[in-house]
């Protein structure tokens, strides 16, 4: 039926918790023997009621209907009666308490494997590298471990309701047969004919579903192309054929929705039907069969009837169960598959605890490339980053640096070469230990929807509030969480805390800085921030950095000046490294991509503070500043060494460059207005 992977995946589940099945089962055979023994009791009690019992052990009736009697008449004659019903009362309520402690059973195992395969779930998640995550969608992931394996564990609880109404059907059938061999051969057929009945409608509902479901994409697609497209349909005029096409597609569903519909209410009717043609074709053989003990026979035949009542929901029941089992059973073999962890690219930890870094990292011809892709992403790089030094990686997107960044966090291992800290091969630390001596902050940190406090905490132990308190002042967040309505307690996510970029940021850095990290890594970090902010946070980024082996990721050439090397990176290699002096007298890339940065800044940074002054200058009184002058302002600002440099970016360097522009400005336009005063002066005198 499985695979062998499959069945073992099976076995694991079941032998976890065996007492569960085990209990199950027991229960539910109990209860089906007590609900047998309280029918079959019905047969003396009405015989007794009817005063027919002396004639029933003359006839000809089966043995076990004899026998049923004669331990009846056992009994004391004035309580007979009495005694009978008690225990049919009694047969029949530990029936109803056992079928519920079989359903409370079959419950707490449902709910314990499904739990079970989850928490499986989650840990090889959890074990797995990057790499899966890349080859795999979220929606998928998120499809098996919970649709999938609901219907997984569905499958599992249809089996065991399959072996439940097949103990029960053949217990009840038993007692059929024993009451009356020739009546329980002619109710087989009609109860065979039954469930074929049964099984045809269920074959047409389930063809009609899937006619249902293809007619349901339809509508959504048209729907959804109808209200994006919309703009593009009203230029060609083209509303009322794409009213039509929907108006279609709607009918197109109803009608598929019906015939569902309709297919499923004829179920209980045609089971109505089903079971009046029994009873009037099983009163009809009754009479044929046993004419002349036809009086007597009459209340066997009503237990019978009522047994053939129990037995025809049961098959029902049965035949829904299969068709459960059938349909969900391939989630089995998907959820086999999906925990099989041989197959998982997974990252193993060493045994070593890392206790922090002593002198280096070094990277020896490291080369790197993801599964299942030819290209190589790192090729034989060798780099060392000495302790408390600040290294920068610069290059274009898809050059690598991110995953060499990945490959010190051990977040991958590389093809070959290796990566080692104070020449410890990395994959001897534990992943644990290593990486919470790792600090990343990216662009965009992720922030759960949880308050302010589980946030700047997540991740660290025995942290108190004052700790937090102190930290977030030395990153200047506590001003902004002062504001808040709830403080720290503020959630994330709730309309009330507002988080800017820079406070995600900020919240990120305070956090590193509770870790007391011995790695900072920073991939663009200020990419997305205003300038109003970056002063702050480049403040919160220093405090975070003093003192540690920082890696600085970025291709913004003014912020790494002061970096102790820089690698250029280009197509997994480095092509250049060394300091930023070094770099631009020896360098080429670099010296290139120095040239074009600060050049583009520089014209931005002149053409941005020749407007400003311009502004100034034609506001002031009498100001005869000709047209030319104006817009040859430019020439004034190249005597600003810094921003000849490119690096003026925050607004108060910006405003004292400002003011030193416009009085050089206006010395300017002093001089030029003497010279024109000079000039005329000569003019009147040769006059």
């Amino acid at each position: 039926m499985f695979n062998s992977s499959t069945n073992n995946f099976l076995f694991s589940l079941i032998k976890n918790k065996p007492r569960h099945i085990i209990a199950f089962s027991v229960f539910s055979f109990s209860s089906a023997i007590l609900n047998t023994v309280a029918i079959i009791l019905l047969i003396p009690i009405l015989l007794l009621i009817l005063n027919n019992d002396t004639a029933i052990i003359a006839a000809n009736y089966s043995f076990f209907v004899k026998h049923c009697l004669a331990l009846s008449n056992n009994l004391g004659a004035d309580y007979k009666l009495i005694i009978l019903i008690l225990l049919g009362l009694l047969a029949k309520i530990a029936s109803i308490i056992t079928a519920y402690f079989s359903s409370i059973t079959n419950l707490k195992h449902t709910k314990y494997l499904i739990y079970e395969v989850r928490q499986v779930s989650f840990k090889l998640l959890s074990k797995v590298d990057l790499n899966y995550y890349h080859r795999h969608k979220t929606g998928d992931i998120l499809f098996k471990i919970n649709r999938e394996i609901d219907k997984a564990i569905l499958t599992i609880k249809s089996s065991q309701k399959i072996l439940a109404n097949l103990s029960t059907i053949l217990l009840l059938s038993t007692a059929l047969i024993l009451i009356s061999w020739r009546l329980t051969l002619i109710s087989s057929g009609l109860i065979s004919l039954s469930f074929i009945v049964n099984s045809f409608i269920r074959d047409r509902i389930k063809k009609r579903e899937a006619i249902l479901f293809h007619k349901s994409q339809t509508y959504n697609r048209k729907t959804i192309e109808f209200l994006t497209g919309i703009e593009y349909i009203k230029k060609l005029a083209h509303e009322a054929q794409e009213y039509q096409a929907i108006v279609q597609s709607i009918s197109a569903k109803n009608k598929a929705e019906l015939n569902v519909q309709a297919f499923s209410f004829s179920i209980k009717p045609i089971n109505e039907i089903l079971g009046i043609i029994i009873v009037l074709v099983l009163t009809f053989s009754s009479y044929y069969l046993y004419n002349q003990q036809l009086p007597t026979f009459f209340p066997i035949l009503l237990v019978y009837l009522l047994i053939i009542f129990k037995l025809l929901p049961l098959v029902s029941q049965l035949n829904n169960a299969r068709h459960q089992y059938i349909n969900n059973k391939s989630s089995i073999e998907v959820i086999s598959r999906f925990l099989n962890e041989i197959k998982k690219p997974t990252i193993k930890t060493g045994n070593t605890v890392f206790t922090g870094l002593k002198h280096k990292i070094n990277l020896y011809n490291v080369t790197f490339a993801y599964p299942n892709h030819a290209q190589i992403v790192l090729d034989k790089i060798n780099l060392n980053i000495m302790k408390g030094s600040t290294v920068a990686l610069v290059g274009s997107s898809g050059a690598g640096k991110s995953t060499l960044i990945g490959l010190l966090s051990r977040l991958y291992d590389p093809i070959e070469g290796k990566v080692t800290i104070d020449d410890r091969d990395l994959a001897e630390y534990s992943l644990a230990s290593l990486r919470k001596s790792i600090t990343v902050i990216n662009k965009e940190p992720f922030l759960f929807n949880e308050s302010i406090f589980y946030n700047i905490t997540y991740g660290l132990n025995n942290i108190s509030e004052l700790e937090v308190i102190a930290a977030t002042k030395k990153t200047k967040l506590y001003d902004y969480v002062l504001k808040l309505y709830d403080g720290f307690d503020s959630k994330i996510g709730n309309k009330k805390t507002i988080i800017s970029q820079s406070t995600r940021q900020l919240i990120a850095i305070t956090r590193a800085l509770l870790s007391d990290p011995e790695i900072v890594i920073l991939d663009e970090p200020l990419r997305n921030i205003d300038k109003g902010d970056r002063e702050t946070l480049q403040n919160a980024l220093n405090e975070l950095c003093r003192d540690r082996t920082t890696i600085f990721i970025t291709n913004r050439l003014a912020t790494i000046k002061k970096a102790d090397k820089i690698i250029i990176l280009n197509k997994g290699k480095i092509i250049e490294s060394g300091t930023h002096q070094e770099l631009l007298k020896n360098g080429n890339l670099y010296k290139r991509m120095c040239s074009a940065q600060f050049k583009t800044s520089q014209q931005s940074h002149q053409q941005s503070l020749a407007k400003k002054i311009s502004k100034k200058l034609a506001r002031q009184e009498n100001n005869t500043l000709s047209y030319e002058i104006r817009n040859n302002l430019n020439s004034l600002l190249n005597y600003l060494q810094l921003v000849n440099e490119g690096l003026v970016e925050e607004d108060l360097e910006q405003e004292k460059i400002l003011d030193e522009s416009y009085q050089s400005a206006k010395n300017m336009l002093a001089s030029l207005r003497e010279y024109e005063r000079k000039i005329a002066r000569g003019f009147e005198k040769n006059g």
